[in-house]
């Protein structure tokens, strides 16, 4: 009797598709972020939006919109990411640690991001697919033990 090989899948943790969907639109996350701080027409006049105190000073008025955190983005595809300048640190954080660590592992998530397909990914850095997947699971291990302690996430049990 010949052994059947096993298939070994991979441990899905809960709320790793949120951290993989928000790689996937960090640019577009990082652009709706950068586009709605540079959008001076939001200050209004008077009273601020997110607080019942009236100010008119314009310079009060941009320092608490600036110090205000932004509660979510709607990206092009129509993604919402909730919180996303702390998921933008995360992410951040998260290309950092890769770049310290190897060029190559720098280099499998920039593709990544990019949205290039493992097997092309595979073939531009002449890895196998099996280490590329395991790197990309390590980042993304990395980057939601970030994301909860930012607490944007929680580990959820049955």
């Amino acid at each position: 009797m010949q052994e059947e090989k096993k298939k070994y899948r991979r441990l899905k943790l809960p709320n790793m598709g949120i951290v993989i969907k928000v790689f996937k639109h960090y640019e577009m996350i990082k652009k709706a972020v950068m586009e709605y701080r540079n959008d001076n027409n939001r200050l209004g006049n008077g009273q601020f939006v997110n607080s019942k105190t009236s100010f008119s000073s314009p310079t009060e008025r941009k320092a608490i919109y600036e110090l205000s955190e932004i509660k979510s983005v709607t990206c092009e595809d129509g993604f919402i990411c909730k919180r996303p300048e702390r998921w933008l640190e995360v992410i951040t954080k998260t290309l950092n640690y890769c770049k310290k660590e190897d060029k190559i592992i720098k280099r499998i998530v920039e593709l990544w991001i990019d949205g290039h397909s493992i097997i092309k990914i595979c073939l531009t850095l002449n890895v196998s697919r099996t280490r590329c997947y395991e790197i990309l699971n390590q980042v993304q291990c990395y980057a939601l033990s970030l994301a909860i302690q930012k607490g944007l996430t929680k580990i959820e049990g049955d």
